[in-house]
Parts: structure tokens; C-alpha cells; sequence
């Protein structure tokens, strides 16, 4: 399966979008949100880190074993992937709700840069 994520802001703001297709793009589901009472910094990152892990508990509630997320915030797929790096306090809770549903990634696909792409 392939989830494709996408995060947006307006002022005070933030939403996303997350569908997911089968390996002939058939459509499989789809869902967004949207919170119209936002108020911090990083709006966008705080939007993406919603949509990666909304993403993710898609795969989870379609009980995918296998998934590739795309977004376009690859420094998000660095901090999914890579522990090591200091993340904004403010996305803590969403990263730790994704390590608590994800996997680890194998050695070999964290040391890998996908960009874009998170792939379990």
C-alpha cells in the first residue's frame, strides 16, 4: 500500500490530507482534518507530523504489513527515521505516538535517504 500525506496552514490553522491506494493506484481510503484554532510556531511542521502519523494509523487500521508514506517534508522522514535528531518540542507527542505504532525500520532502511519517502 502507499499512503501519499500533505499538510497545510492558513492563519491560526493547519489541515492535511492522506490517501491511500493499492500498487494499481486504486483508491482505498482517504481522510483529512483540520484544526481551525491553531495558535504556536512551525505551523507547517506541526501539519506535517499530523499527517504522517494520521497516515500511519490508516496503514495500521487497514492492517497493512507493508507501506510506503510519502509526504513533502523530508525533514520529517529524518526525524521518523533517524532517533538521534532533535525535533521541535512541540511535534515530541506526534513522534512518540508514531514510534509507539510503527516498527523500527531495519537498520539498512534507516541508513538510507529516501527523501521524501518513509518505507516499512
Amino acid at each position: 500500500m502507499k499512503l501519499n500525506v500533505d499538510g497545510g496552514t492558513a492563519p491560526n490553522s493547519i489541515a492535511a490530507g492522506i490517501v491511500m491506494h493499492d500498487s494499481e493506484g486504486t483508491f482505498i481510503a482517504g481522510s483529512c482534518f483540520y484544526d481551525g484554532n491553531w495558535h504556536g510556531v512551525d505551523a507547517a511542521l506541526e501539519a506535517e507530523a499530523r499527517d504522517f502519523l494520521k497516515g500511519l494509523e490508516m496503514a495500521h487500521d487497514f492492517n497493512c504489513s507493508s507501506i510506503i508514506i510519502e509526504g513533502d517534508s523530508k525533514n520529517m522522514v529524518n526525524y521518523l527515521l533517524d532517533d538521534r535528531l532533535k525535533y521541535p518540542w512541540r511535534i515530541r507527542s506526534l513522534i512518540l505516538d508514531w514510534h509507539s505504532i510503527s516498527p523500527p525500520p531495519p537498520p539498512a532502511l534507516a541508513a538510507l535517504d529516501f527523501g521524501k519517502r518513509v518505507i516499512f
